[in-house]
């Protein structure tokens, strides 16, 4: 049985390099066979708006557009922050496919039954 773990996504184009590492994270350890849930919210929730991964550059590192396919192509379960959206304006029909919104109760249940990684 894989590991199970919870990424919890909190930048994005505010923190170039730190998002960039947490999504970098994200994609290792999926490649090593873990079952990575990934929660946006607060300003990680601009990440999966159409367009904004592809913007994303850290130093040193492999940029968001570069990591996100990587992600992307394990069929990943993609969850964001209701509040987060409302509050920065986000549209539902403008975020990527498969992504779901979802409330903070819902994110604490499914917490439960994962290690848990704040980035």
């Amino acid at each position: 049985m894989s590991k199970k773990y919870m990424m919890i996504i909190t930048h994005s184009i505010d923190t170039p390099h730190r998002t960039c590492t947490a999504i970098g994270l994200a994609s290792c350890l999926m490649v090593e066979g873990a079952d990575v849930a990934l929660f946006f919210m607060c300003d990680g929730a601009l990440l999966m708006q159409k367009g904004i991964a592809e913007t994303i550059e850290g130093q040193n590192i492999a940029p968001v557009r570069d990591l996100m396919p990587i992600i992307l192509e394990r069929d990943p379960q993609l969850y964001v922050c209701k509040i987060d959206l409302k509050n920065l304006g986000i549209p539902e029909d403008d975020l990527l496919e498969g992504v779901k919104i979802v409330t903070l109760p819902t994110v604490a249940e499914f917490m439960m039954d994962r290690e848990t990684l704040m980035c």
